[in-house]
């Protein structure tokens, strides 16, 4: 019922003053090297901001199944002849690289901030 009666005021106040949504996502892990020692911890940071909270959402979950149909059929090319989104349920961190760097590719083509670094 809350939601009902909110919704409303918010649609009026995203467009008096905007719905820009921002993110900032610092990871923090061990590295490690080929032998198995650690060397050290190292921080990486994304920040990424969108005009519109709803387009945000609506490409981050295109471009992940966008991922998985890829995985699924490829596109054609050979780089595509392993698929990078296997069968079953994962944590986004289970991802492979090559899978997490194609979903933030297409994450960040309407982003007018888009920064990852160390």
């Amino acid at each position: 019922a809350f939601a009902l009666f909110s919704e409303p005021i918010i649609r009026l106040v995203d467009r008096l003053v905007g719905a820009t949504n921002a993110m900032r996502v610092d990871v923090t892990g061990c590295v490690v090297r080929r032998d198995g020692t650690k060397e050290g911890r190292e921080t990486v940071t994304l920040r990424v901001a969108h005009d519109d909270l709803e387009m945000c959402v609506g490409l981050a979950t295109a471009a992940f199944a966008l991922e998985v149909a890829r995985s699924m059929y490829g596109s054609g090319s050979e780089d595509d002849a392993t698929p990078t989104v296997l069968p079953g349920v994962f944590f986004p961190v289970e991802l492979g690289k090559r899978a997490r760097e194609n979903i933030l590719e297409v994450v960040k083509e309407d982003a007018f901030v888009y920064e990852l670094g160390k």
